[in-house]
């Protein structure tokens, strides 16, 4: 499997590429170990997301955007579908982190889109620079759904994480997260695929 070739190697899940992100950890409050999984390096474009379901919600048309308009429950399901699941909240965040153990990889305006730089829009994933572990927009672009934890679980409540092309670039950190009714869609709001 993906997990036993050298870091960084990938395989096509359905047409879609996992990056390993190997054993490690980062510091929040407290250093927070997280074990070895595979995610996208990009979110789920339009392109893909029609290509599986048959549809595209999203309100701007660019089939390499991020598939937006898309609830917590459709994320989900569209990753299942793929052999994979939602990030958990742990492993987003050490997939946004990057390399760096504290904060993030790199200068926010060269890894990011955000309201300051965006026009106010989505754009093509992957056109700006990649993180230290070879991941593109995590920060910025659209907010992504997280698995919810299953200690915390209801019905109502979801997490995004990241930031989008229209949050205040003070808000596009790794730590960051929005508890937001999980059957919201967005323009702000899509995904990426797990395992």
């Amino acid at each position: 499997g993906c997990l036993d070739q050298a870091p960084g190697a990938c395989r096509d899940i359905t047409g879609i590429k996992g990056t390993v992100i190997e054993d490690g950890g980062f510091v929040r409050q407290e250093k927070v170990a997280v074990g070895a999984f595979e995610i996208m390096p990009t979110e789920v474009t339009q392109a893909q997301y029609l290509t599986l379901t048959g549809k595209d919600p999203s309100y701007e048309r660019c089939p390499d955007c991020p598939v937006t308009q898309v609830s917590a429950t459709e994320a989900a399901a569209f990753c299942a579908a793929v052999g994979g699941r939602l990030p958990t909240p742990d492993e987003w965040e050490r997939a946004a982190r990057g390399k760096a153990a504290v904060g993030r990889d790199g200068e926010l305006g060269d890894v990011a889109w955000y309201v300051e730089n965006s026009g106010r829009r989505p754009h093509e994933v992957g056109t700006k620079k990649a993180n230290g572990l070879g991941l593109y927009d995590l920060l910025g672009n659209v907010w992504e759904w997280v698995a919810d934890r299953p200690d915390k679980g209801n019905d109502w409540r979801s997490y995004i994480r990241g930031g989008s092309w229209g949050t205040d670039s003070r808000m596009v950190r790794p730590e960051r997260s929005l508890g937001i009714a999980g059957r919201l869609t967005s323009d702000f709001v899509g995904f990426r695929c797990a395992r």
